[in-house]
């Protein structure tokens, strides 16, 4: 798609765009529909799985809460480090996010400068072990979920700064990441989002932008705003405002990157917000002024939604 773009931008008549994107979607949908309509490509495949409603999705739910708990009581003793990690990480979000409000214990002052402490002493050796790392990430993210913000941003600071940028090692082959069993980049985004929280208004922006590139060889922030929702345990204050001066920020920061033909993430967290101020047409200004073809091919879906809306029955 990205040569056939490039060549549209060349002409870049937003009819013959149009007509042509959706003549592509025609073609892929009834591709895809081709490829459904033989059965047997999905049935050997659940069929070699058990297929049908699995034993265990029929044992769940025939056992009822207490049975669910003493199970899971049952098993964590039996989980290696990482994994337990993961599960322990699994139940106390999902109680976190849930209705009853119940929230976990957040780490006292001494334990906060313990995870300093420790993060220090790791730099020191260039080694951490990976379990006293989740213990600690495992702090900062309680203290995340229990609102005590300054707490959070401390903590990932401390010891995922670190450890992301290869100054602490954790006896890994390849990725930092596959050593833990906290959720490397869940962590990211909660320190973007206790700086948010931490952070004066006016200087929001810039502090997140900082917290995003600290954060960057741990996290994935291509859309940087959907990240921090996406974690985020209350609404974020003065959102409308942050995001206008985010949109101003970034788009200075483009300006700075001079013409480039490639996207770079500036000029995707740009449309992350421009899409969200000035929806399709604000995508389009930015398409006409850059033809480049990353710009245009975010600019496409839009067109396509209005024109599903506008050919939609009852709306004529």
């Amino acid at each position: 798609m990205s040569i056939l773009t490039s060549f549209i931008a060349g002409c870049f008549r937003a009819d013959a765009v149009i007509n042509f994107y959706f003549q592509i979607n025609l073609y892929f949908t009834l591709e895809i529909n081709i490829f459904l309509s033989f059965p047997f490509l999905f049935g050997y495949t659940l069929a070699v799985n058990g297929g049908g409603p699995s034993n265990i999705e029929g044992a769940l739910a025939a056992l009822d809460a207490e049975d669910l708990r003493e199970l899971i009581r049952d098993i964590i003793p039996r989980l290696d480090d990482k994994t337990l990690s993961r599960f322990n990480n699994a139940i106390i979000e999902r109680a976190a996010g849930g209705k009853t409000g119940w929230q976990p214990s957040g780490p006292t002052d001494e334990a906060v400068a313990e995870a300093v402490t420790f993060a220090k002493a790791a730099k020191r050796v260039g080694y951490a072990d990976p379990s006293e790392v989740d213990n600690y990430l495992r702090q900062g993210s309680n203290a995340f979920l229990r609102r005590i913000y300054p707490a959070a941003s401390q903590i990932f600071h401390a010891v995922l700064l670190p450890i992301s940028e290869g100054e602490i090692d954790l006896g890994q082959d390849e990725m930092f990441e596959e050593m833990l069993g906290m959720n490397a980049s869940d962590c990211a985004a909660q320190y973007v989002v206790a700086v948010y929280m931490t952070s004066a208004l006016e200087q929001r922006a810039d502090a997140v932008l900082r917290a995003i590139e600290d954060m960057s060889n741990a996290g994935s922030f291509w859309e940087p705003l959907r990240e921090m929702e996406r974690v985020s345990v209350e609404p974020l204050p003065d959102f409308n405002a942050f995001l206008r001066q985010w949109r101003a920020l970034v788009q200075e920061a483009c300006k700075g990157e001079g013409s480039h033909q490639w996207d770079i993430d500036v000029d995707r967290w740009l449309r992350e917000a421009v899409r969200r101020t000035d929806g399709t047409e604000g995508l389009a200004g930015i398409a006409r002024s850059t033809r480049r073809s990353d710009d245009l091919q975010a600019w496409l879906p839009g067109i396509n939604r209005v024109r599903r809306l506008e050919i939609r029955p009852g709306c004529l």
